[in-house]
């Protein structure tokens, strides 16, 4: 379906996994959100996979970066929460900020996450391709792509899961916004799929309000594969913007499907 390029593979079950052969049951967590372009060219949709005690801790240190943030600022500078596209454009929350104090909690931000053993997936499709080679989906472009995207991550999850853990469960949960509807019917249409092997994998689909931890940190992966996947396009020697840089330095491992205009046609020949 897809041309699938791996940023890096490690062997993250030895991180996460305990036992005489390497693996045991846990309870395993895909938290996930949608980025695009202002011209509304790319759709991402990108997120984390970790085990529940780590997203538990994750959102205890996360937390604690905002406070310790908002400390060291003016009161018209303090934040509620990361938004990296509003971080980015100085807007909203931000709109007092200068670059050097986005890039600080930026390098914050990562470092907390280089702590978590965890797994970071993206899939991406130009919107622009799949409107030509679905017609039908102009009217509804953001939200039919974020539902193509929805399926190529459990694609992807199914691949990487299946083959290195063991989970009695894999749920999901998804920033709740007006895409809802689309992300989940391509849920049930990917479980209800007979040929999707992995699908008894998959036990449920949430929809999360309030801009929780796990969404904000959902948010600065999908933003920087949006920004990745952009500048690729552009140039094909492009460098990794920081942040991704760190974190593939780290050995996270990493991986991101491109839904080429050649798999957009090669679906619609087999539907």
């Amino acid at each position: 379906m897809v041309h699938l390029r791996q940023f890096q593979i490690s062997d993250l079950a030895r991180i996460f996994c305990t036992g005489p052969e390497g693996h045991r049951l846990m309870a395993l967590i895909f938290k996930f959100d949608e980025s695009y372009d202002n011209q509304n060219t790319l759709m991402v949709v990108g997120g984390w996979l970790m085990e529940q005690s780590q997203w538990k801790q994750l959102e205890t240190d996360w937390d604690a970066c905002i406070n310790a943030t908002n400390k060291a600022h003016r009161p018209d500078q303090k934040i509620t929460r990361f938004h990296a596209t509003e971080l980015n454009g100085f807007k909203e929350q931000f709109k007092n900020w200068d670059k050097p104090m986005s890039e600080e909690l930026t390098a914050n931000l990562t470092e907390i996450l280089k702590r978590r053993p965890s797994l970071f997936l993206a899939s991406a499709v130009n919107m622009r391709d799949m409107v030509k080679v679905f017609p039908e989906t102009a009217n509804t472009m953001l939200e039919s792509a974020v539902g193509l995207c929805v399926k190529q991550v459990m694609i992807s999850l199914g691949h990487v899961v299946k083959k290195n853990f063991a989970p009695d469960k894999l749920a999901l949960a998804y920033e709740s916004g007006n895409m809802d509807n689309h992300a989940n019917d391509a849920f049930k249409q990917m479980i209800a799929d007979k040929k999707f092997k992995p699908r008894k994998l998959f036990t449920s689909i949430s929809f999360v309000t309030g801009n929780p931890v796990g969404m904000q940190a959902a948010d600065l992966i999908a933003y920087e594969s949006m920004k990745r996947i952009l500048s690729l396009s552009v140039r094909t020697d492009a460098k990794l913007r920081w942040a991704l840089r760190e974190l593939l330095g780290n050995k996270h491992l990493g991986e991101s499907a491109y839904i080429s205009h050649k798999a957009l046609v090669t679906l619609k020949d087999r539907t």
